[in-house]
């Protein structure tokens, strides 16, 4: 069974704010604080609903985290299989070398 604390961090999924990573723009950081409060008004009515619905819950964020993962990680797979068939053709594929 999962922890409150494991609820919080499994739906904050963006990275810490930091001092480098907030927008010049004051449209752009409006809309990110935004979206922070609505974050937070989600989490929150998650932990006051019924038990039940909130393991519910919280199962289908889990599971909707680790497909994310999981694309990911094809694609980065896929990536690096295209990585590895270039350098394939450029060491070992034909070359124009003329013979003299």
């Amino acid at each position: 069974m999962f922890r409150h604390a494991d609820a919080l961090s499994l739906r904050c999924n963006t990275p810490p704010v930091t001092q480098e990573s907030l927008p010049d723009d004051p449209a752009a950081l409006k809309a990110m604080l935004l979206a922070q409060q609505q974050a937070f008004s989600e989490r929150e009515a998650l932990l006051l609903q019924a038990p039940e619905h909130r393991e519910q819950q919280i199962q289908q964020t889990f599971e909707h985290r680790e497909q994310q993962l999981q694309q990911a990680f094809n694609a980065r797979v896929i990536e690096l299989y295209e990585q590895i068939m270039l350098a394939r053709r450029r060491t070992f594929g034909s070359r124009s070398e003329s013979a003299g």
